[in-house]
């Protein structure tokens, strides 16, 4: 007898499909630790092409997220009990899950504080040139009041 069209899917498949999800949240969470290493060294520049992989694994992660949706083995029944690693490599996932989660969060946390204090050094900046030229013409800060030069006797 054939199966008909609208039987689940083996266990198996759906297993593949969240072991695959798996390997893409590790490599999500491993791009989240780089990120926030180059944001506490203050290396920014990095920033970009982490931001482009995070946004391309966000993108791959949604997509077998709903692939192992589509493959639930049955209505209603975990789809973890259907296979035997399945409940570890669920929980496995739900770690991965929450990491990110986390790293995330603080990263995010860190963008706001390089934020604020880049805000910090760009408003006395330009309050300093607010009130007048900062340098003269011959190098020298302007609005020296003529009193004796540092280093002079």
């Amino acid at each position: 007898m054939k199966p008909s069209s609208n039987s689940s899917p083996a266990p198996d498949v759906w297993f593949v499909a969240l072991s695959s999800e798996q390997a893409v949240l590790e490599r999500f969470v491993e791009v989240l630790e780089t990120e926030q290493q180059h944001l506490v060294q203050g290396n920014t520049e990095a920033l970009i092409d982490l931001s482009q992989q995070k946004n391309q694994l966000a993108a791959q992660l949604s997509q077998l997220a709903q692939r192992r949706r589509t493959l639930q083995p049955a209505p209603g029944v975990p789809a973890a009990s259907h296979h035997p690693k399945a409940q570890s490599l669920w929980a496995q996932l739900i770690h991965l899950v929450e990491k990110a989660d986390r790293l995330n969060r603080t990263n995010g946390e860190l963008i706001q504080v390089k934020l604020r204090l880049n805000q910090q050094a760009l408003s006395i900046l330009t309050g300093a040139v607010a009130q007048g030229a900062v340098y003269g013409p011959n190098g020298h800060p302007a609005g020296s009041s003529g009193g004796r030069k540092l280093g002079s006797v």
